[in-house]
């Protein structure tokens, strides 16, 4: 069975206290004649049929108003035997591709033991049945070890929307100065969505100017206001995607706490958080659809007021931050659960615009580097036809061409542990840490493209001083960002202590400084050959120009993102002179460099010649642990 109708579809109405009693027995139920239930909060069980005293076929109740979504599960039993061992049969799956050939496993608890834990994979079987028409049937035995006790099973842990409720309610009695909780749009049932902003209050206020350059000078009257950078994340959109809702709440849990990353993204930008999108899907027990059926994932193109009452509110948030005059709209995230995949990944979107999709993949590749679960073989950037309807892919060009949108996917069941060859399954405490990974990952890419001063949080215990304050920048520049080269300096030297990622033959390619200095002689004398500073590791290609005019390297006068094609290979990091414009066939993609006029050039070789230097630099110092490098 596909994605499609079934003949079994189960009841449009969970069960309430379905007490199964053996044909032709009369009278009041006895232990052992299992009384069923689904009429709390998130549940979902359509029917129960009786096969024989050791065996049930449970039917999946539909998402409300839209039966072909039927995967999600959760029901109470209880009036058991102790020792009492049963199968049970769950017939009507709607997803034929799915975790559940790889080991994927409902999950179990009771009344003494209230912590979820999965059933062993040696008990669950998920097969073709000819006893059902040949239909794929999971099928998992159970045995109930206790009397008076209420056994409940799910797919995976429930996130219920009381208990959103509840976080919420325990966020907002911090009383923290930084978040801020309001409802910015209601669900069909009139449920209320909440929008959390964390950011520093002068942030949220707009009491503050942010002149300050990534050294934390003042640019001057010269230099225009910085806009704040808005990161707007979004989960629970499908409700029966749970783990979603546990990510979110590590994630907001990192970023509300004390941690030097926490308040340094905090104190340079708003975050946007919509933890339930779904309330309503959430409450019935659906699995992708609201109260009246409708994907909302595949309505953002076309929204209407009464079918999409949940989204139309975010759209307008989104509009309104990408075309606010001192915020700037940067990233989207969306976050789910795969019912279908292993690990943590990403879906991003491909686009024609080389320069934009070079951009696009920066933060998925940090994101890999601060997540020991990220599976980059189900990472994909597309332009799917199918998926239009999705914020990913309709807010792309809905929304300016800076801000970047994503599908953040975990799965539903756990990571894969190469090291070992097996599957570590995911549990909340996994789940959450996911949420806090993610925020160190937006902290690396804010201090990489320059949101976030390099001096915060990071530099103190990496060893790298600041830059002084003495020197002074010229009134005549016009840039929108400052670049300091002292620092960069300082960066580079403390890079050759710690980066580990170059070629092992970069040694022996090494020049001597006489050598050197005459081969940079020869090509500064060419006025189209330059040469150029590599920032650069295996994984980070993306391509970032600075040039500089005048005698001096403070002297900047421009700072744009660019394609270098000039590489001769993604790892190169050989210190032969390269021709500009020089395309060579080898270049799989462009990598990070630092393009300077023929003055700043000769000023860089003299710096670095000096002390015998090494002329790559990688961002790999920047991180303020080894376990939060970058590449």
């Amino acid at each position: 069975m596909g994605d499609s109708d079934s003949e079994n579809e189960g009841s449009q109405t969970n069960v309430s206290r379905l007490v199964i009693r053996p044909p032709g027995h009369t009278g009041k139920a006895q232990k052992g004649h299992l009384a069923f239930e689904a009429t709390f909060e998130s549940a979902n069980l359509g029917k129960v049929d009786f096969v024989q005293d050791t065996e049930y076929d449970i039917y999946i109740r539909p998402d409300t108003c839209n039966p072909r979504h039927r995967f999600w599960f959760y029901f109470s039993i209880e009036n058991t035997q102790a020792d009492q061992r049963i199968i049970f049969n769950l017939v009507n799956i709607s997803k034929s591709r799915n975790l559940l050939t790889n080991g994927l496993t409902p999950v179990v608890k009771s009344t003494s033991r209230p912590r979820w834990q999965r059933m062993p994979s040696s008990h669950v079987f998920y097969h073709r049945s000819p006893a059902h028409n040949n239909a794929y049937v999971l099928s998992f035995a159970f045995c109930f070890d206790a009397e008076n006790e209420v056994y409940q099973f799910a797919m995976c842990q429930p996130f219920t929307y009381s208990r959103h409720k509840l976080a919420m309610e325990k966020l907002m009695a911090q009383s923290f100065n930084y978040v801020y909780k309001e409802t910015i749009g209601k669900s069909v049932f009139e449920r209320p969505i909440d929008l959390i902003t964390i950011s520093n209050p002068d942030n949220i206020n707009l009491r503050r100017e942010v002149t300050m350059d990534v050294d934390g000078d003042d640019l001057g009257s010269d230099f225009a206001p910085r806009k704040v950078k808005v990161v707007f994340i979004m989960a629970r959109v499908h409700p029966g995607e749970t783990p979603s809702s546990f990510v979110i709440q590590g994630l907001l849990d990192f970023l509300v706490s004390s941690h030097d990353i926490a308040a340094s993204l905090r104190e340079h930008i708003v975050f946007k958080i919509i933890p339930m999108l779904n309330p309503d899907g959430v409450f019935l027990g659906n699995q992708r659809c609201n109260v009246v059926g409708q994907d909302l994932n595949r309505a953002w193109a076309e929204t209407n007021k009464f079918l999409h009452s949940e989204i139309i509110e975010i759209k307008k948030q989104l509009v309104y931050y990408d075309n606010h005059s001192k915020y700037d709209l940067d990233m989207v995230l969306d976050i789910h659960a795969h019912t279908a995949l292993t690990g943590l990944f990403i879906y991003g979107n491909s686009y024609d615009d080389v320069y934009r999709y070079e951009r696009h993949i920066v933060f998925p590749k940090i994101l890999s580097q601060n997540c020991e679960d990220f599976n980059c073989s189900n990472t994909i950037y597309n332009a799917d036809q199918k998926k239009s309807g999705s914020v990913r892919r309709h807010m792309t060009t809905y929304l300016s061409n800076e801000v970047n949108t994503y599908t953040i996917e975990v799965s539903l069941l756990g990571y894969e542990d190469h090291e070992n060859r097996q599957i570590i399954p995911y549990t909340d405490m996994l789940y959450a840490k996911v949420g806090r990974n993610v925020t160190r990952a937006l902290w690396d890419y804010y201090k990489i493209v320059a949101t976030i001063p390099l001096e915060e949080s990071s530099d103190e215990e990496s060893g790298i001083p600041k830059p002084s304050k003495e020197a002074v920048r010229p009134k005549s520049v016009s840039i929108f960002r400052s670049f300091n080269m002292d620092r960069f300096k300082q960066v580079e030297k403390q890079r050759q202590q710690t980066a580990q990622t170059f070629d092992d033959g970069e040694e022996k390619a090494k020049m001597d400084p006489k050598s050197r200095n005459a081969s940079v002689s020869k090509s500064s004398s060419d006025a189209k050959q330059k040469d150029f500073v590599r920032i650069n590791s295996a994984k980070f290609r993306k391509s970032f120009s600075v040039s500089f005019e005048g005698d001096t390297l403070d002297n900047l006068s421009s700072l744009s993102l660019r394609n270098d094609n000039s590489s001769i290979g993604e790892n190169d990091y050989s210190s032969k002179t390269e021709t500009s414009g020089r395309a060579s066939g080898k270049v799989l993609t462009p990598i990070v460099s630092l393009e300077l006029d023929d003055a700043g050039h000769s000023e860089l070789t003299r710096s670095v010649n000096s002390s015998e230097k090494q002329r790559r630099v990688t961002i790999g110092s920047l991180s303020r642990q080894k376990r939060y490098h970058l590449w």
